[in-house]
């Protein structure tokens, strides 16, 4: 088992992106020199402004939000040790850590546990409709047959605006109703809806994802 040691001092845009895993054949084996180097050959002659530092011996949370399921945080005098999920490729075993200086949002999910704070920033639904954790995400789409180009087949009010606070509740057996000031992005990556209100799939059935059409009722769709 791996575990990634970081003593922090750098700036406030960089996310840890870590994985501690055990070794298989199907997994690349650490090699803290080449990331390293890669690391320094694509900061070659930026502009680098430290906009953020700490020492990362006292308590992370004042300064930092972990976003991830499995993940863990300690400090020591030596620095902050994180470490993620055993599960190489499992989306819910990585993790992020966050500087709460340079990361701004905020969402009021309905029923949002009060132990995971990074949900008032960042979160993913569950769409195909078989999560065992729903509303969120838990990577089950990658195992049934759920599919969606990630078009996106109208532009709502077509009038962008932001800020303010993104709310989001569940329907009981429908659909996620979403309030406040966002757009969405196609799977191109392209804007392509503004607006502030819209009742999106969570049963994986509907014909216009990723809209409600009322799939929900004649597919029979439970959840809370």
């Amino acid at each position: 088992m791996t575990t990634p040691r970081l003593t922090c001092g750098f700036p406030a845009f960089l996310a840890c992106f870590l994985l501690a895993a055990h070794v298989t054949a199907d997994e690349p084996k650490p090699n803290p020199a080449a990331d390293k180097a890669a690391f320094e050959k694509a900061a070659a002659g930026a502009a680098w402004a430290e906009v953020f530092s700490d020492s990362c011996t006292a308590d992370w949370k004042e300064k930092w939000f972990l976003d991830g399921e499995v993940g863990t945080v300690t400090n020591s005098p030596e620095g902050m040790t994180l470490t993620a999920g055993p599960e190489f490729r499992n989306d819910a075993h990585h993790m992020v850590l966050w500087t709460k200086d340079s990361f701004e949002g905020d969402l009021k999910i309905d029923g949002a546990p009060d132990d995971m704070p990074g949900l008032r920033y960042r979160a993913a639904f569950c769409r195909c409709g078989d999560s065992a954790n729903k509303p969120y995400c838990d990577n089950t789409h990658e195992k049934n047959a759920f599919r969606d180009r990630g078009a996106l087949g109208t532009t709502g009010d077509s009038v962008e605006e932001s800020g303010g606070p993104l709310e989001i509740q569940r329907a009981p057996d429908g659909p996620l109703i979403v309030s406040g000031n966002f757009s969405m992005v196609t799977g191109a990556g392209r804007k392509g809806w503004c607006g502030k209100k819209a009742a999106l799939c969570r049963c994986g059935a509907s014909k216009n994802k990723p809209f409600c059409d009322g799939s929900h009722k004649p597919a029979g769709f439970k959840a809370d």
